[in-house]
């Protein structure tokens, strides 16, 4: 799961792509094609339960992340958020990725 959500935060870029079809599968297809996220595109993964705690994992297309997570019996969540940079080029990630 993190695999595939950091996949889309390597994807994204600084590019405008425009959305223009009213389903979900045809804002994907754009994305598949154009290989660029669009900023106001959001991905949220929730598993948090109010009583026994749990992660929950937001990513938008802009290349900011959050993750919350927050033990049974812990009144509030620890976050941790984190942008990628936008000037950062596909090569510049490859070679990260190694590291």
């Amino acid at each position: 799961m993190f695999v595939v959500l950091g996949l889309l935060l390597i994807m994204t870029v600084c590019q405008t792509v425009e959305l223009d079809d009213d389903s979900v599968e045809g804002d994907l297809n754009v994305i598949v094609q154009t290989r660029h996220i669009p900023a106001e595109l959001s991905i949220t993964y929730s598993d948090m339960h109010g009583l026994w705690g749990g992660t929950k994992i937001t990513i938008n297309g802009a290349g900011s992340a959050e993750i919350q997570e927050r033990d049974s019996g812990e009144p509030l969540p620890r976050t941790l958020k984190n942008t990628l940079d936008q000037d950062q080029d596909e090569d510049d990630r490859d070679g990260e990725e190694g590291s």
